[in-house]
């Protein structure tokens, strides 16, 4: 986590208020905030006792700090969550009751909100699995979890990815060494979405590149090669909506930017990827 002083007092007292009783912690990945975040963690740990932080500020990256938050933690299972979030009162306990069934792979569930949570791309029922690549499914990183054993098998989160696909090769990773991707649909995290156009907009433009960074590494297991005219008839029927609808406007402009990122992408690693 990097600069969430405005929106960590949230997710900080969503967790807090889990109906889970048996033993937990809390551990923050400081990624090098500048802000008042460490401020808002020392307030926090008054209340909240199984609260922890640790120090990944020595290199960027949402997946740097979740290996070091991975490698402090002391506990056999592991669950992901982003400090601009929300988790359900009874997310820990869902999760939980998942991994005493025997999943070591899970995928909790994303509930959108925000003032784009039903543009034209996505969808206001919480979703588990996510699905957009005919390949495998991948969770958000925002909501998942695995046991500490397929961590040490997997290995570490890969720091070269910015911006996107960062949990998605992670876990397209451990499927392929076999282990099912449990969906959990009691799990459920409100998802905050971009609040402007433009953050909507730099947000698909970085998912448009990891996409095309996604098929280098993994067209030798499967995944097939995209063609861009599905996507562009998607664009041109969103546009068409996007004259009297907002949401189809958003959602054209987030599928013009995945486009237009795997576009910057291809042309970079001179795989075409559409």
């Amino acid at each position: 986590m990097r600069n969430g002083a405005e929106v960590l007092p949230r997710q900080l007292a969503a967790l807090a208020r889990q109906s889970f009783s048996g033993d937990w912690e809390i551990v923050v990945a400081n990624n090098g905030s500048t802000d008042g975040t460490v401020a808002v963690i020392a307030e926090a740990q008054r209340s909240i006792a199984n609260l922890r932080v640790v120090d990944a500020s020595d290199r960027p990256g949402i997946n740097h700090a979740r290996n070091v938050g991975l490698y402090h933690c002391l506990g056999d299972r592991i669950l992901l969550c982003d400090a601009d979030d929300q988790a359900d009162p009874d997310w820990l306990e869902a999760m939980s009751r998942a991994f005493d069934s025997g999943a070591e792979l899970l995928a909790g569930a994303i509930k959108a909100d925000g003032p784009f949570a039903a543009k034209g791309t996505r969808t206001t029922q919480p979703t588990c699995i996510f699905y957009g690549f005919a390949f495998l499914g991948f969770p958000a990183g925002a909501n998942c979890g695995f046991t500490r054993r397929i961590f040490h098998e997997i290995g570490p989160f890969d720091e070269r990815y910015v911006g996107g696909g960062d949990e998605t090769d992670w876990f397209w990773r451990a499927q392929l060494k076999g282990h099912q991707l449990r969906s959990v649909p009691g799990a459920i995290m409100l998802y905050s979405t971009r609040e402007s156009l433009s953050d909507l907009r730099r947000q698909s433009l970085a998912y448009g590149r990891s996409h095309v960074r996604l098929f280098q590494r993994f067209r030798s297991s499967g995944m097939p090669r995209s063609y861009g005219i599905r996507s562009l008839i998607r664009v041109g029927l969103l546009l068409t909506k996007s004259i009297a609808n907002s949401s189809a406007r958003a959602g054209a402009i987030e599928q013009i930017s995945l486009l237009q990122g795997r576009l910057q992408q291809s042309l970079r690693s001179r795989t075409w990827y559409l």
